[in-house]
């Protein structure tokens, strides 16, 4: 037997990985899902000066990644995106 035989392929990997993110993304719904409007926007504002201390904050980045989900969201979800947006600048 070959020791490459003993490697994951590339789609076991990728099956891993896509098996962390999705670990990643529940236990962050598992983190937030019991928290008001209030306590999210307190948490997106900690988070947000937190990466701007850091030098990790990237609001072209975010933007852009918004703009990806406007055309999904209601004119009421839009307007309060916009709205976080501009607090966030």
């Amino acid at each position: 037997m070959k020791l490459s035989e003993f490697k994951p392929s590339s789609e076991q990997k990728q099956n891993t990985g896509a098996k962390e993110q999705e670990q990643k993304v529940e236990d962050l719904y598992n983190t937030y899902k019991d928290m008001n409007s209030t306590e999210l926007m307190q948490e997106l504002l900690k988070n947000v000066q937190k990466s701007k201390q850091d030098g990790t904050f990237d609001f072209s980045k975010l933007t852009k990644s918004v703009e990806q989900i406007l055309p999904y969201l209601s004119q009421e979800q839009k307007n309060s995106i916009m709205t976080i947006l501009n607090q966030l600048k």
